[in-house]
């Protein structure tokens, strides 16, 4: 096996970023040997195993830099995804109920700029809008099989293409799955989109996967996937393939694969009961892994049962859970081709970051408040890291307007 190991020291240093950051907030002190490859990775060829501690200290700081929500133009009470672009507009799903349909926009300081679209079946409008991107001067807003093209010079609709399923051919492996909300757009005209079975082929007893092609911007799709990645597995799954009551669910801690997306033709892919992220050329060509030690924060079994509603509980309650939460949280890469991963930490409101750079060198990190009872397993567009802006959507409580919080970060020179 070809492996480069950095500098695996003990222990884990806490670099906070305020004075409230404590050791509490970070992972568990990591033991010598957990600083070992584990069996099911020692088989990996070219892993980077970095520690902790190789992250430089004190370097990385985060504070609330600006909070994007109800002007005296707009009121919105929810934030679905959200897209930045490069003069920093911030573009915002709503949508919660019938005739709110659209995206608004708003300038760098807060300002209400624009709405785009409205609800409907005609140019630029949408029904359900299920993913945003930006490339470059282009928007593009996908729902139910069509992509939405919009110019960011004027904010003016340009076209929109559907994805031809039909035109697959039956021997495709994507033949009989459906694109789901998660793509990215690789430039104007090409985009990878995640392709993935329905609910009630998933229900059934045994291993999903997700699929990642190409689609063309005349919405041919490549026939065949260039990367397969492990699905979530639902509790109250149906041998016999009908839908059970309660519908099938995942739960806060269900392990989950991470896909990120470098401008450089980079796929980082993660399955995120371990801090193993493993990096792909466009064309599925395995090319490294990054591995770092972080010793999984500790769930016990009634504390799993207890993030969930009477009902769900019932199922759970026969169900085998794990004892552990997942390692990663999430995963992104930024506008600089630096790469981000969170760490779910033994506090149950804070995550605990990591931050690369482009050539996958450890910059430092910081600890930002998130409630890990309020995961959700699938990877929607609520958080955009770009131009040393980290933007979030707020969980929404109490029928209160949604809020945006826009994070400054900033790395020391050394």
């Amino acid at each position: 096996m070809k492996s480069k190991y950095i500098c695996l020291l003990f222990g884990v240093m806490v670099f906070g970023c305020s004075s409230n950051n404590n050791s509490s907030t970070a992972n568990s002190p990591l033991q010598e040997s957990d600083l070992k490859l584990p069996e099911h990775i020692q088989g990996l060829e070219n892993v980077i195993v970095i520690s902790p501690q190789d992250f430089p200290s004190d370097n990385a700081s985060i504070h609330l830099d600006h909070i994007f929500t109800e002007t005296e133009d707009i009121y919105f009470g929810y934030a679905g995804n959200i897209a930045v672009d490069d003069l920093d507009r911030l573009y915002i799903q709503i949508g919660a109920e019938m005739g709110q349909v659209g995206l608004l926009v708003f300038n760098s300081d807060g300002s209400f700029e624009k709405r785009l679209g409205r609800y409907g079946r005609g140019p630029g409008e949408f029904e359900r809008i299920q993913e945003i991107q930006i490339y470059e001067d282009r928007l593009f807003v996908y729902e139910n099989f069509e992509v939405h093209v919009f110019n960011l010079s004027d904010l003016s609709f340009s076209h929109s293409f559907v994805i031809r399923m039909e035109n697959l051919e039956s021997d495709s492996e994507l033949r009989g799955l459906q694109p789901e909300d998660n793509f990215f757009a690789l430039s104007d005209s090409s985009f990878l989109f995640m392709f993935e079975p329905n609910l009630r082929q998933r229900v059934n007893i045994g291993e999903d996967f997700i699929y990642y092609t190409f689609l063309s911007s005349d919405g041919y799709i490549q026939p065949n996937a260039i990367l397969k990645q492990r699905d979530f597995a639902f509790y109250n799954q149906s041998e016999d393939g009908s839908l059970p009551r309660p519908l099938p669910f995942a739960m806060p801690y269900t392990p989950s694969s991470l896909t990120a997306i470098s401008n450089e033709e980079r796929i980082f892919s993660a399955w995120n009961e371990d801090f193993l992220i493993k990096i792909y050329d466009f064309s599925g060509n395995y090319l490294e892994s990054i591995y770092i030690p972080v010793q999984a924060a500790s769930l016990p079994r009634e504390s799993a049962l207890n993030l969930t509603s009477n009902e769900r509980r019932d199922v759970l309650e026969d169900a085998e859970l794990p004892d552990s939460w997942p390692v990663i949280h999430r995963m992104h890469v930024d506008d600089q081709n630096r790469l981000w991963a969170a760490t779910i930490t033994e506090n149950d409101s804070t995550f605990k970051w990591y931050v690369f750079d482009k050539e996958l060198n450890p910059m430092g990190t910081f600890i930002l408040k998130e409630s890990r009872a309020e995961r959700q397993v699938w990877f929607p567009q609520d958080l955009i890291i770009k131009n040393n802006y980290l933007y979030q959507i707020q969980p929404n409580r109490n029928r209160e307007p949604a809020k945006i919080h826009r994070y400054k970060v900033e790395f020391d020179e050394e």
